[in-house]
């Protein structure tokens, strides 16, 4: 069975455009893949702390924030089959939570944490700021290795209210259909220029002793970005 883990930064949980559009298309990922598993996380319920900008975790692997939920998200990142990050579009920008999230987890550009994992991003707007949204979303994840296979977007106004909720449904219907067929291993993962390249650039990076560390642990400082995620893949079967 595989598990997708979706994680929306909305204050307004299930009265989130975001929320709403999310779940309309994990439900249409289900009819072309009965075996689906999902679990919409809303950053509006949770307890995440903001960065301090200390660098610790880039210096331990561990954050000097020890009593929030952040912990349980990323453990729940980790081991889902595909990722979707959704933000409402708030100041032309990702909301609030959804840069918390992101500041928090930021060693994970350093240690292309999300390795080859499957990903999509989704926002709702209501005017402007949906292409800068979604293409900082977009890059953000690929620096941590996700791969990207595309994007939801939809026209919302104040929660609960999602004019394209019914197009929505409709136009990403082939997008759900791709990614059952990713899910179920029908089809092959097409990396990007870009996944190739952030990977050659953190492998030159001048890392703490943690992070060389780790990348001395996974192979990769001898290994091409094309071997390096074929491991991946293969120790995640």
């Amino acid at each position: 069975m595989k598990k997708i883990v979706a994680i929306i930064g909305s204050p307004n949980n299930e009265k989130s455009n975001t929320v709403t559009m999310t779940r309309d298309f994990l439900e249409t990922v289900g009819q072309f893949y009965p075996e689906l598993e999902y679990e919409v996380i809303s950053l509006g319920e949770k307890s995440v702390q903001p960065c301090r900008g200390c660098q610790a975790c880039m210096k331990t692997g561990c954050c000097i924030h020890k009593n929030d939920d952040l912990p349980e998200i990323m453990q729940k990142i980790r081991e889902s089959d595909l990722l979707i990050l959704g933000s409402p579009v708030y100041e032309n920008f990702i909301s609030g939570q959804t840069k918390i999230l992101l500041d928090r987890t930021f060693m994970w550009i350093h240690l292309i944490g999300l390795m080859g994992k499957p990903a999509l991003t989704a926002i709702t707007y209501e005017e402007d700021g949906r292409w800068l949204t979604e293409k900082y979303l977009h890059a953000v994840m690929t620096m941590m290795g996700c791969i990207m296979i595309g994007h939801l977007r939809g026209r919302g106004k104040q929660p609960g209210c999602f004019p394209d909720r019914e197009l929505c449904k409709a136009k990403y219907r082939g997008l759900a259909k791709d990614v059952a067929e990713i899910l179920s291993g029908n089809r092959k993962l097409r990396p990007s220029i870009v996944n190739r390249i952030c990977f050659w650039m953190m492998k030159k990076h001048h890392h703490t002793d943690f992070e060389l560390q780790y990348w001395k642990d996974k192979g990769w400082l001898s290994m091409s970005y094309s071997k390096a995620l074929r491991k991946e893949q293969t120790q995640s079967l």
